[in-house]
């Protein structure tokens, strides 16, 4: 009796052993099957990234598509390099709606992909065998990873430094910027929007944000007409009253006085540069009067140099006019450190401060990059330094003391604005 109890057992434990091993190799290939599938995640997180920069970058999506079937190639997946099957699909991500809403596969105009990278029967790799549960009647299984990357849109604004040491660069900054807004254009998404400020002692929105797709033309051709005295137009409005001589029917320009001229054009227009600084002619031609001695100069004073107010009228019309998703880009070119003309130190460190102080409002409070390029002739060693200061987030800093550099300078940061991916 006592042997048979110990056949009974034996063959209990023989059972018991099978379901044990069963468990343990289902254990062992669905812990292993984890870290396949993550494996696979992970390459199609990375055929989206390669997807959407050269997209990017070409705006074209067989290019797109070809290097993320590149990139899905090198990637590791059970003990398989590459041999995937790849599906890559295009539409709209509306970063205004919930996630399970917000892509729209097909929709226009595309920012955004879906890449499924996986091992099938079809694949050349094939299905991901089971190591041990074969021997339990699995003998392998198909697994997918599956990615949804958007692109933000991009919304830049180019602060300008206008003031009266900028004149002699002035033209190449201006092709430079003009070179830059053609860059943009050319890769622009429909979203994408772009705007100028200058700046002297005070800031001016020279062009709001616009979609760069839908307005280049105009801007472009607002930019073109961009000069450190861009605002004199204005200035002369202001300047002269228009009076309509009844008796001949012709029109003539009567002046101000010139107190209130010199007090209009000096005090109240700090973002104006000093357009005829010291210039012994006279900016129109006009009739001399008791008021006003032809020749006279300066017509009005320097305002200094305040990049501080270039920033912030930057990120007002990002408040006023951008998406608050958007990725956000201040280019601040200047040729100088901040200073007030005439007003003494205390004043000139208060400009440098506000600088800094807007820099960081800029970054932490709509988490704005900012690229900082610095024209420095004569070398100063302390432009250096506050240009480097006021960098932000993904932005750098650029300096050149050859105002034909700044063309490449921009291109380069063109190329350098982050594509940022949401998945």
């Amino acid at each position: 009796m006592r042997m048979q109890r110990r056949g009974n057992y034996s063959w209990i434990f023989a059972l018991s052993l099978g379901v044990i091993f069963g468990f343990a190799a289902l254990g062992i290939d669905f812990f292993r099957l984890q870290a396949v599938k993550t494996q696979a995640q992970n390459g199609a997180d990375a055929a989206a990234l390669a997807a959407l920069i050269e997209f990017r970058q070409s705006g074209d999506t067989d290019n797109a598509e070809a290097a993320a079937a590149y990139v899905t190639e090198q990637n590791l997946v059970g003990e398989t390099v590459g041999g995937m099957e790849i599906d890559i699909a295009w539409g709209t991500w509306d970063f205004n709606l919930d996630r399970d809403l917000a892509w729209t596969e097909g929709g226009i105009p595309a920012n955004a992909v879906r890449a499924r990278i996986g091992r099938t029967e079809e694949s050349e790799s094939g299905e991901l065998p089971y190591l041990l549960a074969s021997a339990v009647g699995y003998d392998s299984v198909e697994l997918w990873g599956h990615s949804i990357a958007a692109l933000r849109y991009r919304e830049i604004v180019v602060v300008l430094d206008i003031t009266g040491s900028f004149v002699e660069e002035f033209d190449e900054a201006r092709e430079a910027v003009i070179g830059f807004l053609d860059t943009i254009y050319d890769r622009a998404m429909p979203g994408d929007q772009i705007g100028l400020v200058t700046f002297v002692g005070a800031a001016n929105l020279y062009t709001p944000l616009s979609p760069v797709t839908d307005n280049y033309s105009a801007i472009r051709a607002s930019w073109a007409g961009l000069s450190t005295c861009h605002l004199w137009d204005e200035m002369y409005n202001n300047f002269y009253q228009f009076i309509d001589v009844s008796f001949d029917g012709e029109k003539t320009w009567t002046p101000m006085s010139q107190g209130d001229f010199l007090v209009y054009m000096g005090n109240d227009a700090p973002h104006m540069s000093p357009c005829y600084f010291g210039s012994d002619e006279p900016p129109m031609s006009y009739a001399d009067s008791d008021t006003w001695d032809s020749g006279a100069g300066p017509y009005y004073k320097e305002a200094g140099t305040s990049p501080g107010h270039g920033i912030t009228t930057a990120i007002t019309e990002f408040a006023d006019s951008g998406d608050e998703h958007a990725t956000k880009v201040i280019i601040l070119i200047s040729d100088g450190l901040p200073q007030c003309t005439g007003e003494g130190e205390s004043c000139d460190q208060w400009r440098v401060d506000y600088g800094v102080d807007s820099a960081d409002a800029a970054f932490d409070d709509q988490d704005i990059s900012i690229f900082s390029v610095s024209f420095n002739n004569p070398t100063d060693s302390d432009q250096t330094d506050y240009m480097t200061s006021l960098v932000r987030g993904d932005g750098e800093f650029f300096e050149t003391p050859d105002a034909d550099d700044l063309p490449e300078i921009l291109q380069t940061i063109a190329n350098a604005i982050p594509t940022t991916i949401v998945k």
